[in-house]
């Protein structure tokens, strides 16, 4: 979890961000060092209290929160079983954040499952991916290529999508199959907003694949 919080808090504009489970407990932080555990799980108390009121006033579960404050925004995702925090100044690039918010909120809300489940038994030896049956993979060399063409556009943040799309489809960067590279490049592209910048970074991706 420390990892998926240190990738937020290396964005510009970040200040810090911290999770915490349905009671508020603090479950994990990366906030700067004078900032008092007692104090963030205090506020997860109230967001999640705040959460628990809306959906029953509302019949549905709300998804998030953004909180404007004098020195700058408090960014919420409701994981369900906890939730997400994300301080930031008020000039931070809000779409560049939540795009990384967004991203992070899914690998965090596994890891509080994963959690809440305990060790579980000893691990066996798990089956081959999809391309189990000697199919053909994805040169790591395009990967990699289509991953800068993505970063070129969404920043830092691209490492998180790429790791994100692969695990969407039951694989890793090294098992990528050729087969789902077409569906890989689409999911990669559902996470630029701005549909130029989209259309720009297909191009590009499809470039890589088809040369010429």
């Amino acid at each position: 979890m420390q990892a998926i919080l240190g990738d937020i808090g290396a964005l510009m504009g970040v200040t810090g961000s911290f999770v915490c489970g349905r009671d508020g407990a603090l479950v994990g932080k990366a906030m700067p060092a004078e900032t008092e555990d007692s104090g963030l799980a205090t506020i997860g108390r109230s967001l999640m209290q705040t959460f628990a009121g809306l959906e029953a006033d509302r019949h549905k579960r709300p998804t998030e929160l953004d909180l404007v404050f004098k020195g700058g925004l408090l960014l919420v995702r409701n994981l369900g079983s906890g939730c997400l925090c994300v301080l930031c100044g008020r000039h931070v690039n809000v779409a560049m954040v939540n795009m990384t918010v967004n991203m992070a909120a899914r690998k965090v809300k596994e890891a509080l499952a994963a959690t809440a489940a305990g060790p579980g038994p000893a691990p066996v030896a798990a089956p081959q991916p999809a391309t189990a049956g000697g199919g053909p993979t994805v040169e790591p060399d395009v990967v990699r290529r289509i991953e800068h063409e993505l970063a070129r556009i969404v920043g830092p943040v691209a490492m998180l999508a790429v790791d994100d799309a692969v695990g969407s489809l039951k694989c890793t960067r090294q098992t990528l199959p050729s087969a789902s590279l077409e569906a890989w490049i689409e999911r990669l592209g559902g996470e630029i907003a701005d549909g130029g910048k989209r259309a720009q970074f297909m191009q590009a991706a499809r470039q890589i694949v088809q040369p010429g």
